[in-house]
């Protein structure tokens, strides 16, 4: 289903109406592209209610750089926001079992979920005519299964629900272009402290083994034409077996001066850089040479 031709048959539907929305964001560069579409054609109340976010000063540092974008921003329709309390223990219960699971998977489903059910029953509560979130501006979040989630709720609890891929039409890059625009903090990591790890993680291997790769995640990867399989796990990264080259020396030593980033397995073929400078675009995933 195409949710973006979604939401704006319902917006169609509303004709000059301007409903009241609950939009349910979870940082102030995700949700620029998102009031700056809906704007035109929706009263607009910000739910800032992320209980996920690990450190609590990190879930003020966003929290205020929206409270911060929605007052400079020049809105049509009606702009708020409410501020909702720091519920951690909430979020931890329901990722409890799930803290090893690599980041978009089963924990992510429960987290959408845990925000999304308070959004609704906040609009039901309050009287809005929609309940909506921002995350489908995410590459990295699962916009079918938010929308799911969303249409779910929406039957359960009897608030209607804004379907939405706030991605499209570059709403993603767009949304980037606001923040530069308006000057906003872009977190580096999505915000719970399991993604903080994974990201940490990733670093660490960036460093460690000069490559340059934007989703690291933890899982089984195949490195360069011999197909050495790593393990990537929350301690580091081994070496699963004794086949091709190893993974230190190939960077830093054999190959000087050229990076063979990791691949997860979605990917079938390991690309091979050549000697000069290059940069390769796939999938939203940056592949530069390390010199």
């Amino acid at each position: 289903m195409n949710y973006d031709k979604e939401m704006y048959k319902i917006i169609e539907k509303e004709g000059n109406n301007i409903p009241k929305v609950l939009l349910h964001s979870c940082c102030a560069p995700c949700s620029s592209h998102v009031i700056d579409t809906l704007t035109p054609y929706f009263d607009i109340t910000i739910l800032y209610y992320n209980p996920n976010i690990e450190p609590y000063d990190e879930y003020l540092k966003r929290k205020e750089e929206e409270i911060k974008f929605i007052k400079e921003y020049n809105n049509i329709n009606k702009l708020d926001i409410i501020d909702c309390d720091y519920d951690n223990d909430k979020y931890k219960e329901i990722a409890k079992g799930l803290e090893g699971l690599s980041e978009g998977g089963e924990r992510c489903f429960k987290c959408y979920e845990l925000r999304m059910r308070y959004t609704a029953l906040k609009a039901k509560e309050l009287n809005y005519d929609y309940f909506a979130t921002t995350l489908t501006v995410s590459p990295y979040k699962n916009s079918s299964k938010l929308n799911e989630i969303g249409g779910l709720l929406e039957k359960e609890i009897g608030i209607k629900y804004l379907y939405s891929d706030f991605k499209k039409n570059n709403g993603y890059k767009h949304s980037i272009e606001l923040s530069k625009k308006y000057n906003l903090y872009r977190q580096d990591y999505c915000g719970c402290i399991y993604s903080k790890r994974e990201h940490d993680l990733k670093l660490k291997l960036i460093k460690k083994y000069k490559v340059l790769y934007e989703d690291i995640k933890i899982g089984t990867y195949n490195i360069y034409e011999e197909y050495v399989e790593y393990k990537v796990d929350n301690k580091g990264i081994k070496k699963l077996n004794d086949k091709g080259y190893d993974l230190l020396p190939m960077i830093s030593k054999d190959f000087k001066g050229r990076s063979f980033p990791f691949f997860d397995n979605r990917i079938k073929n390991c690309l091979r850089f050549p000697d000069k400078k290059i940069s390769y675009q796939t999938d939203s995933i940056e592949l530069i040479e390390i010199k």
